[in-house]
């Protein structure tokens, strides 16, 4: 048998051999799973994040119902979000990563025109003539995920006391 002969029996010889080709293709696949898996697992830690943005806003509207003020609304958003997120210091300007900045806002409108606020002590026109009073809660947190890029939450609610 020639070299030429030999090289050809080894390698028809390997070529029919499929040992290895399951490790072949794990490898191959391997970092599709993984990119999937690591992706699943960031936008869920994301939903989470906004939940519990929304958990904040409907605290701090529950407690806007009495109407106490806006720093009143604002000390419930606070503690309600310290269980989850540090909170910004909005004097100090300071936001960023994994900081929630939450806000609260009263203002008054009257029924006739909702969208532009008045003086709570305006008159309005029309069948009723006190101005109604709202409030508008929101919160600003951005998230930075291991392979999403960096989602900005801002949700708002606006709350009418009477």
């Amino acid at each position: 048998m020639s070299g030429i002969d030999r090289i050809r029996c080894w390698f028809s010889t390997w070529r029919l051999d499929e040992g290895g080709v399951s490790a072949i293709e794990f490898a191959l696949i391997a970092p599709l799973l993984v990119f999937g898996l690591l992706g699943t697992i960031d936008i869920g830690l994301a939903v989470r994040e906004r939940m519990n943005i929304d958990t904040v806003l409907r605290a701090g509207a529950h407690g806007a119902m009495s109407d106490r003020g806006e720093e009143f609304v604002l000390q419930i958003m606070r503690t309600t979000a310290l269980e989850n997120f540090s909170l910004t210091q909005q004097e100090a300007g300071t936001t960023g990563k994994g900081l929630l900045s939450p806000e609260a806002h009263r203002y008054c409108a009257c029924p006739s025109n909702p969208e532009s606020s008045v003086t709570c002590s305006t008159k309005c026109m029309g069948p009723i003539s006190s101005p109604f009073v709202f409030y508008r809660l929101s919160a600003e947190k951005k998230y930075e995920g291991m392979i999403l890029p960096i989602i900005g939450f801002n949700p708002s609610v606006q709350v009418q006391v009477r």
